[in-house]
């Protein structure tokens, strides 16, 4: 049975709400992934959250965001990792539908919180919370695709319902907060010389390749000990970038910051050494 209003576990009343709208969009590679985003209040707010890339529509920024993406599902979660609300089908726009399947299954949901910072998680449809915590496990981690097509043994990931195949896409806005980044964990073992495709040490003039879901490809920029790195390449999951000659040529720690928008992504200390030759 689907429902089509949001389950609310949480209010509170409200004085002011922050003039700051987020959009944001992406891919999955996986049913069960997650996606986490990170916002803050520094007032009583009303949290506005709404996803757009199941029946499509205008994000915040006014840009069209095409229907064709997977069926959504947004919790979130407060600054001590407690669940407060949770919502799976929240409609669409007035006008808005899925051109292939008439429904309307994006999902959206506003609720009152206090000052303070908050965990919104993004999973496919049905991987929902199973316990009242952030590190409780959603029902689906670990089943990989698993809304695949039980009729065809050719099917792949991403089906709704009702049984028709969707994309990989996410889109969402996020809506009353100062501030809000798209999260991961920073895995350095992901970071590898550009060009053996292994685990890589910090030298000067080294081409580095970094690997992560949920990078994007636009506004990231990279710092080593500080100085700007040169970016030779910046995907959805890769970005590749010259070690600047300046970084010390002695063994030693280099703190490598990732930011996108003047967000920082990722910063994690690596050895930094005199040269790195790589084939």
């Amino acid at each position: 049975m689907r429902f089509w209003t949001p389950v609310i576990l949480f209010s509170l009343t409200i004085s002011s709400i922050p003039a700051a709208d987020f959009s944001f969009a992406g891919n999955f590679q996986r049913d069960d992934e997650h996606r986490n985003f990170s916002v803050t209040t520094s007032k009583p707010s009303t949290l506005t959250v709404r996803t757009l890339s199941y029946a499509g529509g205008a994000n915040a920024s006014g840009i069209a965001v095409p229907a064709g993406g997977f069926d959504p599902t947004l919790s979130v979660f407060d600054s001590s990792g407690n669940l407060i609300a949770v919502n799976r089908d929240g409609g669409c726009d007035s006008v808005a539908r899925d051109p292939v399947t008439a429904f309307c299954w994006d999902s959206s949901l506003s609720v009152a919180v206090p000052a303070g910072a908050y965990q919104i998680v993004l999973t496919q449809a049905d991987n929902t919370p199973q316990g009242p915590t952030i590190k409780d496990p959603f029902v689906y981690d670990g089943a990989g695709n698993f809304t695949a097509d039980p009729q065809s043994p050719e099917s792949t990931g991403f089906w709704d319902l009702s049984l028709h195949h969707r994309g990989n896409e996410f889109a969402l806005n996020i809506q009353g907060v100062d501030s809000a980044q798209l999260g991961f964990t920073p895995q350095v073992n992901a970071m590898v010389n550009a060009a053996s495709s292994q685990a890589a040490q910090i030298a000067p003039n080294t081409i580095l390749s970094y690997y992560a879901l949920g990078l994007g490809g636009d506004g990231i920029s990279v710092s080593i000990g500080g100085t700007p790195a040169t970016i030779l390449y910046s995907g959805a999951s890769q970005i590749n970038f010259v070690v600047p000659p300046s970084v010390t040529a002695t063994n030693g720690a280099a703190l490598v910051q990732i930011s996108r928008g003047g967000l920082l992504l990722v910063s994690t200390p690596v050895t930094a050494v005199a040269a790195s030759p790589a084939l």
